[in-house]
């Protein structure tokens, strides 16, 4: 099971979107969902902000962007200009009469969520450096953390070799068979010169309270 789909909701507990629409407006609402975490995604990569999760929230009019990442004053800006700046261009693509709210969360510690994890591994393997050695380091640094357990796996043309190969390296328990073990799951990529590379992250935080 564990290899076969990410279970986003039974691992991380909660959904991305949390909304109700009858069958006219369904569509509509998860083409601005995805419009826009398109667009926070895109501006993460160019700011650097170090953005984990984007959870949406409606309710009639009202939409609330929870923003999880690890540089949270990069997002907000001096005297919150900046985050002003980012809600006029998320409600561009929303429709008229649309109350906007913005709240972003810092992550206490960005060496144990996976998502900030694999975008750092993504970013050394695009620069072309030692990979291996900074993977073992930054498993090392999320142990001492006090997780139980991570595994990462990276393939692709890793260090632009010719064959595309695959790289694992785990420590630790990962049970990625239980829906009990608190494990956060990510997935990102890396634009190499020699084509895209993959990195996947697993987190075990222990038992689900």
């Amino acid at each position: 099971m564990g290899n076969k789909v990410p279970l986003f909701n039974l691992w991380g507990g909660k959904y991305k979107s949390d909304w109700y629409a009858n069958y006219k407006d369904y569509s509509k609402y998860v083409i601005e969902d995805a419009k826009i975490r398109s667009l926070l995604q895109a501006m993460n990569k160019v700011h650097g902000w170090g953005m984990s999760e984007v959870h949406v929230t409606r309710i009639a009019n009202n939409i609330q962007l929870d923003i999880e990442a690890s540089r949270p004053g990069v997002i907000i800006g001096k005297a919150g200009q900046d985050l002003e700046w980012l809600k006029a261009r998320v409600s561009s693509i929303l429709g008229p009469n649309i109350n906007l709210k913005i709240q972003v969360n810092p992550i206490r510690k960005p060496e144990i969520d996976a998502q900030c994890l694999a975008d750092k591994i993504a970013f050394d393997l695009c620069k072309g450096k030692r990979y291996k050695f900074l993977i073992k380091k930054y498993i090392g640094d999320a142990m001492r953390s006090g997780i139980k357990g991570i595994k990462v796996e990276c393939s692709g043309r890793l260090g632009g070799v010719e064959i595309a190969r695959q790289f694992k390296i785990s420590e630790g328990s990962v049970p990625r068979q239980t829906i009990r073990a608190d494990i956060d799951y990510a997935l990102s990529a890396s634009k190499t010169n020699s084509g895209l590379c993959g990195v996947k992250v697993w987190i075990n935080k222990g038992v689900r309270k």
